[in-house]
């Protein structure tokens, strides 16, 4: 009896956790490169469309030159030490002013 009820239990918080083969990720394989694009979604922890938009904007920054993929990186880790649980919103005003000061429009 009790091992049914532990086992039951233990099924619940997998099920409402959402672990199970759909919810996981493959790692890279070695030598597989990751984008920018997809380091800083994955650390600005990116949800909504218009976030994905709005790191569109700065991604193509990077690729023209106008911003360093080094600055958009120290800017990322600074909006993580403010918020790690949500990272993005602080990334969006720090990156924002960067490049406004540099007469770069990302809005």
């Amino acid at each position: 009896m009790k091992n049914s009820i532990a086992l039951s239990l233990i099924l619940f918080v997998f099920a409402w956790v959402g672990v199970g083969p759909a919810m996981a990720q493959t790692p890279p394989q070695p030598g597989e490169i990751i984008t920018l694009s997809e380091q800083m979604e994955k650390l600005l922890k990116v949800r909504l469309p218009d976030e994905r938009e709005f790191l569109g904007r700065v991604i193509e920054a990077v690729q023209k030159l106008e911003l360093s993929e080094e600055l958009v990186l120290a800017v990322t880790y600074k909006a993580r030490r403010y918020n790690d649980s949500f990272p993005f919103p602080y990334f969006r005003v720090m990156i924002t002013k960067i490049a406004e000061s540099k007469g770069i429009p990302l809005l």
